[in-house]
C-alpha cells in the first residue's frame, strides 16, 4: 500500500467515525508535506511565510 491509499484509508475511517457520532460522513487527513511541494505564493497566502 503506497501513501496515497493509507491517507485515503484514514480519511475513509475519520468519515466512519464522524458518522458514528452523528456527524456529516466526511474525513479529511492534512498532508503537510504535499504542501511543500507547491510554490512560495501558496504557502505564504496559507501559512503567512
Amino acid at each position: 500500500m503506497n501513501n496515497d491509499e493509507k491517507f485515503m484509508k484514514r480519511a475513509i475511517e475519520l468519515s466512519r467515525l464522524a458518522v458514528r457520532h452523528r456527524n456529516d460522513p466526511f474525513g479529511a487527513v492534512l498532508v503537510t508535506d504535499i504542501l511543500q511541494g507547491e510554490s512560495k505564493e501558496v504557502l505564504a497566502a496559507y501559512f503567512g511565510k
